[in-house]
C-alpha cells in the first residue's frame, strides 16, 4: 500500500542485538454474530434446516441399494451372494458414521 510505513524503517533496534522487527500486539476485535427475527439475541446456534454433504447423500444411496440387492438375492437363495451384498451394504454404511 503507497504511504504505509515500513516496519522495518520505524521499528526501534533491540537491545539484544536480534536483527527480526519487532512488532506490536494489538488486540483483534471480535466481530459479534447479526441477529436475526429467529434468534434475536445474536445467537449463534445453528440453522433449523443444515446442508447435507453430497458424499453423505451418496452414500447413503450405495447403503440402500446393496442392502435391497442383499434382499432381493436372499430371496432367490443367492445366499452366498447375498451375503457378500450385505457386506458391501455395511460396508459403505460405515462410512456414514
Amino acid at each position: 500500500m503507497p504511504g504505509a510505513p515500513n516496519p522495518a524503517e520505524t521499528a526501534p533496534p533491540r537491545a539484544d542485538g536480534d536483527d527480526r522487527v519487532a512488532v506490536d500486539r494489538q488486540p483483534v476485535p471480535v466481530a459479534r454474530a447479526q441477529t436475526s427475527p429467529q434468534h434475536p439475541g445474536g445467537s449463534t446456534e445453528p440453522e433449523d434446516n443444515p446442508s447435507v454433504n453430497l458424499s453423505r447423500i451418496a452414500w447413503s444411496f450405495a447403503t440402500i441399494a446393496f442392502a435391497v440387492a442383499g434382499l432381493i438375492l436372499l430371496m432367490e437363495s443367492y445366499y452366498g451372494y447375498a451375503g457378500v451384498t450385505f457386506a458391501v451394504a455395511a460396508a459403505a454404511g460405515i462410512n456414514l458414521l
